[in-house]
């Protein structure tokens, strides 16, 4: 779709199977909506989850469809990546944005990831930072990512999305992916770079470590009182 509009043939895509195979028009579709449309589409494909990008769990992509169709203005974000082989400090905070809007919020409106991480988190276990239930059961895949596993996501989507775009140059110049772009090189093969620094906010690690440091103390006060009953048991069995 995001060719199509450029090109004076019909594209068919065949698609499914025995009796759910079908042909679609996508230069129909393609003419049915905007450039711009088209433009944003191959960008939320990545962005979502495609053969080079990871995808947010429980997200999926209609959701991201419909809420790109909501906001027009999230049509100039998404065209804008792959445009430049660098990530914008602007285009990340739009895109920041937008990844906080996916996840459906019961905190209100909230546009920083670590912020909906911790306020996600909190719900899950009691409500305030104060009551944390640290013996509750969290999936934490379901939550957000962290900004820097966001950031090194963001640059892998518009590593691949430059790529696409410029699919019709015979010979683009394309740097190398661990090249700042999201990957590292590791034994001779690239993975790709989950993070740089922290991923736990300081918030949520000074509970962690205060939890811990509780649980070790009742570990060590239940010990020391059956060590208590254990003596008290056998100097009694020893008079007997």
């Amino acid at each position: 779709m995001y060719y199509a509009p450029n090109l004076n043939i019909t594209i068919l895509f065949d698609t499914g199977s025995r009796n759910n195979r079908r042909l679609l028009d996508i230069s129909k579709l393609a003419h049915d909506f905007t450039p711009s449309y088209c433009d944003a589409l191959l960008a939320l494909h990545a962005f979502t989850r495609c053969d080079t990008t990871s995808a947010f769990k429980g997200i999926g992509k209609v959701k991201p469809i419909k809420l790109l169709q909501k906001t027009p203005r999230l049509k100039e974000v998404f065209s804008a990546v792959g445009q430049s082989w660098e990530v914008s400090e602007e285009l990340f905070l739009q895109l920041e944005e937008f990844t906080c809007k996916m996840y459906k919020q019961k905190t209100g409106r909230v546009v920083e990831i670590n912020e909906l991480r911790c306020a996600m988190l909190t719900q899950k276990c009691g409500g305030t930072l104060q009551a944390i239930d640290h013996k509750k059961s969290v999936d934490l895949s379901t939550l957000p990512p962290p900004k820097t596993c966001l950031r090194e996501h963001i640059k892998r989507v518009n590593y691949q999305v430059a790529i696409w775009k410029r699919a019709h140059i015979q010979n683009p110049e394309v740097p190398s992916p661990t090249d700042d772009n999201g990957w590292i090189m590791v034994d001779d093969h690239i993975e790709p770079k989950w993070n740089e620094g922290a991923i736990i906010p300081a918030k949520i690690a000074d509970i962690l470590e205060q939890v811990e440091d509780n649980t070790e103390s009742d570990i060590e006060s239940e010990n020391e009182s059956f060590s208590d009953e254990d003596v008290t048991s056998e100097s009694e069995s020893d008079s007997d």
